[in-house]
Parts: structure tokens; sequence; C-alpha cells
């Protein structure tokens, strides 16, 4: 199975866990809002809520990239919605749209970005200047992530200025003229990832 299905399937079993999970309580036991909890119904949550878990992470693990917001949104959209659902109405319509919306955006961007890094034209960016920071945003005591304007190549030997954030070793922060490698659509040149298969020089 490639990536790209791991990702699709990831998003779909991601939503049919949070809908079953919060349909069955009310649907098949009679759950309400005003119900006290019955063994049966914990059990369906709790279940539930671990396989829409255990697909968030099979989404990132296929896309390869930590990403912290899909766990934020699977960690507590799934409550949401069994409260949501139980209380019945129009509620019911906001959950499936909801659901519907996020499991695409799960598989749409990593899609996206996979895309890019089979698709992409390889180009080399220039640093042109480094932004500045009100404040040091640090990953693992060992990285710092800066925002900088780049210089990066189109078609016709012209060039477009954009800005991104990239992460540097601590004291080996970018300067001004440091190439970095990007992978750049073909059709739109201001949609481009970082070339991991090339370091920065």
């Amino acid at each position: 199975m490639s990536r790209s299905q791991q990702i699709v399937g990831g998003a779909v079993v991601w939503a049919i866990a949070v809908l079953a999970t919060a349909f069955i309580p009310p649907y098949f036991f009679g759950f309400t809002a005003d119900s006290e909890l019955t063994v049966p119904v914990v059990i369906v949550y709790v279940v539930g809520y671990l396989i829409q878990l255990a697909a968030i992470f099979l989404v990132n693990h296929a896309y390869g990239h930590s990403r912290i917001w899909p766990f934020f949104v699977a960690s507590g959209l799934p409550w949401i919605a069994d409260a949501w659902v139980a209380m019945g109405g129009p509620t019911i319509i906001a959950v499936v749209v909801l659901v519907a919306v996020l499991a695409w955006l799960f598989a749409a961007l990593p899609l996206r970005q996979i895309w890019l890094e089979e698709n992409g034209l390889p180009v080399e960016a220039t640093i042109v200047r480094v932004e500045p920071g009100w404040f040091n945003f640090v990953i693992n005591n060992i990285y710092v992530q800066r925002k900088v304007v780049l210089n990066v190549p189109t078609s016709g030997g012209k060039s477009i200025q954009r800005s991104m954030n990239l992460i540097f070793e601590i004291g080996s922060y970018p300067t001004p003229g440091a190439v970095v490698p990007l992978r750049v659509d073909p059709h739109n040149p201001r949609r481009f990832i970082i070339d991991s298969r090339k370091p920065a020089a």
C-alpha cells in the first residue's frame, strides 16, 4: 500500500470511527444527554476513541512528518461529537460536516506535500533576509525556528520573494545569501516545500 493510500485510508477510518462512536450510543442503546453512562456505552466510547487516535497515527506515519494539530483534534473532537449527537437536533448535521471537513484536511494537506516531493521542480532559493522574531521557538532544546524571506527562481529566469519558517540548530542561524533547496509546483511557483533530499548550503 502506497503512502497516499495509507493517508486516505487513515483519514477515512478516522471519520468513520468518530461518527460511529457518536451515533451508536444514542441510536443503538438509547443514550441521550440526560442518560447515565452504562458499560456498553463506555466500551463504545473508549474503543472508538482508540481507533480514531490510531488512525491519526497511521496518517502521520505514512506522511513521514510530525504534525501536532491532528493529535489535538483527535484528542478533543470525539468527545464534542459524542455530546452534540447525544443532544440531537441541528448539532448532528454540524458534527457530520465538521468531521468530513477535518478528514479532508487530514488527507489533502499531506497528499499535496507528497505530490510536491515527487513532482515538484528542484530549485535553489536564496535567503534574502531573516525576519526579526519577538521570541525564540526552540524545539527539543536543539533546534530553533526562524522566519526567512526567500528569493525563489521561477520559469523564464524570473524569481519571486516568499517567506517561510525554517528550522536550524541553535548557533547555526541562517544568513542572507545562504542557499535553500526547494521543490516548486510547476503550475504554481507560490507553492513549494523544502527538498529534504538535499542539504541547505
